[in-house]
């Protein structure tokens, strides 16, 4: 089963949120290829995604070159 949230992301000394995809052991398989921006189709979806980001901010920040070459992007 994959599981998938946002992580703070440090590409060539940018920090960005991208969304970064695990195994079932929880170790990092894929991120998307670009940063993601908060979306939703209302007010409240807009809010709750940005939210989830926000959690981001509590978690270590990976390091994009500890992800696995061109196997890392989604």
């Amino acid at each position: 089963m994959t599981t998938w949230n946002y992580r703070i992301v440090e590409r060539d000394g940018i920090f960005a949120i991208y969304e970064v995809y695990y195994d079932a052991a929880g170790n990092v398989t894929s991120i998307t290829a670009e940063p993601v921006a908060p979306m939703g189709e209302s007010l409240d979806e807009l809010r709750a995604d940005l939210e989830k980001q926000c959690q981001a901010l509590d978690k270590p920040v990976l390091r994009y070159e500890d992800i696995a070459g061109d196997e890392a992007e989604a």
